[in-house]
């Protein structure tokens, strides 16, 4: 699905300005964009509008990373390893559809105490940033590479290419005990079918990699690939307000949900909308109306169209005299690469969302935190 990725310094001075009447000293802002993108997430306004009685504003970020985690059998051929062994990999083990372009000299360092060799590239002009580590495990007698990706285009952040060189460094391939340097690194993955573990953030999950060209058999403990991939890499911040009092009700979150519904908007010929949207749980929460549940992003451009699914966390509050309703969105995914994946955020990952970025930067909704998330 094509995103479009747009922020001109206009947009930027345009909604930190957002006043409920005009720009103007020591009036609160809807939303704080600026303080939202200094967290490090590449928050783009999609659609906004700002009026007399009211008015909206749609963010997105998404990112893109894939990390593969490939092992096959050492042999006396590939035994000899070394920085230019590293590019050779690279250059070839994808085939002709990713025709890599080396960018770095590579260098030598150390994964579960063996010696190991790196390389850097990029294809697709450079949209895809990639770093091979190679290094050779005798005890297992079997050979990996760690293949670390991050797509730019997207927005992807390089401190996310670099995690995934400090996840690497936890691998532990032949049972010794690896240390984690890294505080985002909270989620052990262990297989004993593969006779290997490392750490990885709560936000992300492993697969085996089904590729029947590879393993016709099924990966094993000597020839398989696993990947590693974002629960939430497509995210939306949805805010409506109107300048006027309202008593807050189920009803009136009703409203506020159908024209969230029938919003339609379009960016470089690309048309979407909303459908399949699903109600799971609605609650009173002190002064608001909080609900979670789904719904389906359509998406057409010329004769192309499909769409995906979100998960959302909902609420409608009163505030100084104006009524806000906030949705917030992470996307579900069940493929990726047209291979089955289970990609659903985690309750966790979507409090951490919540908590993290969303609400401590609206401030109709940044009091009394623990009241609304729980």
């Amino acid at each position: 699905m094509k995103r479009v990725r747009f922020l001109t310094v206009f947009a930027s001075v345009v909604l930190a300005c957002i006043s409920f009447f005009h720009c103007g000293g020591g009036v609160e802002e809807p939303i704080d964009l600026a303080a939202l993108q200094s967290m490090g997430e590449d928050w783009k306004v999609v659609k906004q509008d700002s009026l007399p009685d009211g008015g909206f504003v749609k963010l997105n970020h998404d990112h893109w990373l894939m990390y593969f985690l490939h092992w096959r059998p050492l042999t006396e051929k590939n035994k000899n390893i070394s920085v230019e062994y590293a590019k050779e990999r690279m250059l070839n083990f994808w085939g002709p559809d990713m025709p890599f372009t080396i960018t770095s000299a590579g260098g030598e360092t150390e994964i579960g105490g063996h010696q190991a060799y790196y390389i850097d590239g990029s294809f697709a002009n450079g949209v895809v940033q990639t770093r091979f580590i190679v290094w050779n495990c005798p005890e297992r007698k079997r050979q990996f590479i760690a293949d670390c990706n991050i797509n730019t285009r997207r927005g992807t952040s390089e401190s996310l290419l670099r995690l995934q060189y400090d996840i690497t460094s936890t691998i532990s391939c032949h049972g010794e005990e690896s240390g984690v340097d890294n505080s985002l690194l909270t989620q052990k993955y262990s297989s004993d079918k593969f006779k290997l573990s490392f750490y990885m953030p709560f936000n992300w999950r492993t697969f085996e990699y089904p590729e029947p060209k590879w393993f016709p058999n099924g990966p094993s403990d000597t020839n398989g690939t696993l990947w590693t991939l974002l629960t939430d890499s497509d995210n939306y911040i949805d805010l409506i307000w109107e300048n006027k009092s309202k008593a807050v009700s189920e009803q009136l979150f009703q409203e506020y949900i159908g024209k969230f519904r029938n919003s339609i908007w379009d960016f470089n010929k690309i048309e979407y909308s909303i459908s399949d949207l699903k109600i799971n749980r609605i609650q009173n929460i002190r002064n608001s109306i909080g609900a979670s549940g789904s719904y389906r992003m359509n998406y057409r451009y010329q004769e192309k169209q499909g769409g995906e699914t979100f998960l959302y966390r909902a609420y409608l509050r009163n505030y100084r005299n104006k009524i806000y309703f906030l949705m917030a969105s992470i996307i579900s995914r069940n493929t990726w690469w047209n291979r089955p994946v289970d990609l659903t955020p985690t309750d966790d990952v979507f409090k951490a969302f919540l908590k993290n970025e969303v609400l401590p930067n609206i401030p109709a909704f940044r009091h009394d935190l623990r009241k609304i998330v729980q």
